[in-house]
């Protein structure tokens, strides 16, 4: 077993980018990044349930796994639209929410204005990551769970189609009472 491990490594050191980068794009599925997204709002969703959570920002591991699930929501759209890994992991794109809602919106993904702007705001997430003083605009934490709730019951059918999955899609409301 544990020369299977050392092999394997041993291998994948060895790969040619080319090869790294054709695994990605085999390993890193639309519905495999929906998915994702869908256990990181639902953590969301339950973390916000807990009140008893006795913390001096008690809101910002709430808002933080909504913001990645927001940006994994639109990964998901943009594989399942033919956008590789490669170039998701860009520069260009990364973490940079306007630029995935912008290319997700061109391939016909139907975002108000009102949800672009909260999607906009959602690019300062790592403000939830690290303390930074003074004030900045971010969504609340009841619009960022309709923004998910949003983009999972929009995304969630064309990805299941796709995946051709027989079974039915849930909707995130069904499990994210909100």
């Amino acid at each position: 077993m544990i020369l299977n491990k050392v092999w394997k490594n041993l291998c994948n050191y060895f790969k040619k980018p080319d090869d790294v980068d054709h695994e990605r794009e085999r390993r890193t599925t639309p519905v495999g990044l929906f998915h994702y997204a869908h256990s990181y709002a639902l953590s969301a969703t339950k973390l916000r349930e807990e009140t008893t959570i006795d913390a001096t920002h008690p809101d910002a591991p709430v808002s933080f796994l909504y913001k990645h699930a927001i940006e994994l929501y639109l990964k998901s759209f943009l594989r399942l639209n033919g956008v590789s890994v490669k170039q998701l992991r860009s520069q260009k794109y990364g973490h940079n929410t306007k630029k995935l809602v912008n290319k997700a919106r061109r391939f016909g993904l139907a975002v108000t204005d009102e949800q672009k702007s909260q999607i906009l705001m959602v690019q300062d997430a790592i403000l939830d990551r690290y303390i930074e003083t003074g004030v900045h605009t971010a969504p609340t934490l009841d619009a960022l769970h309709a923004l998910c709730v949003y983009l999972n019951n929009e995304i969630g059918p064309q990805v299941y189609i796709e995946a051709g999955f027989a079974h039915p899609f849930r909707l995130l409301g069904d499990s994210l009472a909100g």
